[in-house]
């Protein structure tokens, strides 16, 4: 491939403004990147973990683990189960690091205690920020042509959902456009947090309520 006469090397995956992108869009590169770093926070945490209290090493998780989980995640969060075990994983090591528990301790009590979202809930948790900034306009207008609503004669269990897009594709279904009016209509909706918080701290708090 050339362009302008250059030849284009072709790579097995590339880094676009933090995200490792390979070339089969797996994001397994991504993951395995994020999984060394998270590796090397857990070892700052373990390290640590008897000299400070539980309020402190929350800050460290928030720091040094969390970032990491999160940094656009909506983009490479549906990945397949193969490879986002790897961080469900570590974030569990994580928990019980901080806890200071043994480390084939059960986590979900552990997870609770914390108030951390788990890593099963956390395109949920980022997904919903998302769909309530897009909805409050926090966003351009651009990013409310994913919610299309139903026309005011539709039945009462569509009233006050919106049109999900249609993909015959796993990888079109995967997307930010199809999950978030997904989400929407079957979690969000039925909650009614959207018009009932009127701050996106509120709306977080309000969310990790029912998340953890």
């Amino acid at each position: 491939l050339t362009v302008d006469g250059d030849v284009i090397e072709r790579v097995s995956s590339t880094k676009y403004l933090g995200v490792l992108i390979d070339d089969h869009l797996t994001w397994a590169v991504h993951i395995n990147h994020i999984s060394n770093k998270l590796s090397k926070s857990i070892g700052i945490l373990n390290r640590v973990k008897h000299f400070l209290n539980r309020e402190t090493m929350l800050m460290l998780y928030y720091a040094f683990i969390f970032p990491y989980l999160v940094y656009c995640f909506l983009v490479w969060g549906k990945a397949a189960q193969v490879h986002l075990s790897k961080l469900r994983i570590l974030q569990k090591r994580a928990v019980r690091v901080i806890t200071v528990s043994h480390f084939m301790a059960h986590t979900d009590i552990l997870y609770r205690e914390l108030k951390i979202v788990h890593f099963d809930d956390l395109y949920i948790y980022l997904c919903s920020i998302f769909i309530y900034k897009s909805i409050k306009s926090f966003f351009p207008r651009d990013f409310l042509i994913n919610f299309n609503p139903f026309s005011s004669d539709s039945s009462r269990r569509n009233r006050n959902k919106y049109i999900c897009p249609f993909f015959r594709t796993t990888l079109g279904q995967k997307s930010l456009k199809y999950q978030s009016v997904k989400l929407f209509n079957k979690f969000l909706e039925p909650l009614n947090i959207i018009d009932l918080c009127n701050s996106v701290p509120f709306f977080k708090k309000s969310l990790k309520s029912v998340l953890c």
